[in-house]
């Protein structure tokens, strides 16, 4: 099956920073700024993929 026709709907922040190629560090920085939003489950931090595709859009616009 591709993953065009099923994105993924969610990554852990190693699998984020990965998707952006960005370090971790950025990541949970841009996070703290309130840039990302993320959703807790349990311990885990969760970033959806629709939010890392609108931080994107939005990077693009500016």
């Amino acid at each position: 099956m591709s993953d065009v026709s099923h994105p993924q709907l969610c990554f852990a922040v190693c699998e984020a920073a990965d998707y952006l190629r960005i370090s971790r560090a950025l990541l949970y920085k841009l996070i703290r700024q309130g840039r990302i939003q993320t959703v807790k489950i349990g311990k885990r931090t969760i970033v959806r993929g629709a939010e890392l595709e609108r931080f994107l859009d939005q990077q693009q616009a500016a």
